[in-house]
């Protein structure tokens, strides 16, 4: 406490706030921002929810600390010294600084302002969504096409608005990691089974290993391979994503539902332009599936 005091006040030397207080612990924050929310954002709510929280905390706490006490450095030095062109420069970088700061909090911002905009938008089925849900025999729901942003609440509307669904049928080669992930969890809530008659693959698998019982089709098969981010389509939530810790949270996933420790070796040694398509025999001796359709 005392330390943070001395910063506070400005009793700290220059070479002290601006390389730890400032600079250190801008790198320390930005790591920490980044663990943060790969240990905490199991959902795309969650990440909108923490991003904010996080963005408060540091930008809205830590921050001013450090720049006051840095400001207040720079004064002290000043009255020390008297060399006015070190103390313009110091000040100038104070201000580059909040600069920076104010740029990079917008931008976090605007982009989650708009990926909260497109969970609204895309949780509603339409010609938008690169999904479709369909009903099949009333007691069955059928999933096909990219598991995008919304997809999970589009379901789980779906799920409340039809009560006597059993079952889901998945056809998808991937999506959003976040939705895969809320996709599981909500089938593992509702006690749902998860069949597959063609292709499961990346994201689609960790939504399907979230069945209650699990089983493809004589020609279902499901695809593993390495995660990657779509620049283009997240490039304001990049920093905030880590690709071996969605991984790891999702072989802990796959191991919550009995999964075979030397498969879960095995999921993600394919690179992501690859995808590795076990055998029906490997994934029931894995315990992936619990038995395979023969006929639809």
């Amino acid at each position: 406490m005392s330390y943070l005091l001395a910063h506070w006040h400005g009793k700290l030397s220059l070479s002290i706030s601006i390389c730890v207080n400032l600079v250190g612990l801008l790198i320390v924050i930005s790591y920490s921002e980044l663990l943060f929310l790969s240990v905490f954002a199991v959902t795309s709510t969650h990440l909108l929810t923490l991003t904010f929280v996080s963005l408060f905390f540091t930008r809205a706490i830590v921050f001013p600390w450090q720049l006051i006490g840095l400001l207040r450095a720079i004064e002290q030095d000043y009255l020390d010294k008297k060399i006015f062109m070190k103390t313009r420069a110091l000040q100038a970088l104070a201000l580059l600084t909040v600069l920076f700061t104010l740029i990079y909090s917008l931008e976090v911002i605007q982009g989650t302002l708009f990926y909260l905009k497109q969970v609204e938008i895309y949780s509603r089925p339409g010609d938008k969504v690169s999904y479709q849900l369909n009903l099949i025999e009333d007691q069955q729901l059928s999933i096909r096409g990219d598991l995008g942003i919304g997809i999970t609440t589009a379901v789980r509307s779906m799920l409340a608005e039809h009560k006597q669904i059993k079952s889901v049928v998945l056809e998808s080669r991937g999506g959003q990691i976040y939705e895969g992930r809320g996709l599981s969890k909500l089938f593992t809530e509702s006690e749902l089974d998860t069949y597959v008659y063609g292709e499961c693959s990346s994201a689609c698998t960790t939504a399907f290993i979230g069945g209650k019982r699990r089983y493809v089709g004589s020609q279902g098969k499901l695809g593993f391979h390495q995660y990657w981010v779509k620049t283009t389509e997240y490039s304001k939530f990049v920093p905030f994503y880590d690709i071996h810790a969605e991984q790891e949270r999702d072989l802990a996933l796959f191991k919550t539902r009995g999964i075979d420790q030397n498969f879960l070796e095995k999921m993600f040694h394919q690179p992501a332009n690859k995808i590795w398509f076990p055998d029906h025999l490997t994934l029931d001796q894995a315990r992936i599936i619990h038995d395979v359709i023969i006929s639809q």
